[in-house]
């Protein structure tokens, strides 16, 4: 299914073409990398260990996937509408979400 969900996907992907591209609908996204949770430790920690240490552990997060960023492919033509389209998904992403936007 990948990183951002198939339904997330997809919702994006026609708001952007909503606004943006309404006519010829090229606007397309990529699926993130995703990556398990990441634990950060000081250097003098010992990080836990899940047989001996299994209440560091939370299964519903140790479950969902880390979305590490995704691709907007968005065609040359509508490269005057980079600011626009930034503030837009900067506006309804979750903050601190990489993306990278390519043009076609």
């Amino acid at each position: 299914m990948g990183a951002l969900g198939q339904i997330l996907r997809q919702d994006l992907v026609a708001n952007l073409n909503d606004r943006f591209d309404n006519t010829l609908r090229r606007i397309t996204v990529s699926n993130g990398s995703t990556g398990g949770t990441e634990f950060v430790f000081n250097e003098a920690e010992t990080p836990p260990n899940p047989e001996t240490d299994p209440n560091f552990f939370n299964e519903s997060e140790t479950d969902q996937p880390v979305v590490t960023g995704f691709t907007v492919f968005v065609p040359t033509q509508l490269t005057p509408e980079e600011n626009q389209i930034r503030a837009w998904l900067d506006n309804v992403l979750i903050n601190g979400t990489d993306y990278n936007i390519t043009y076609t």
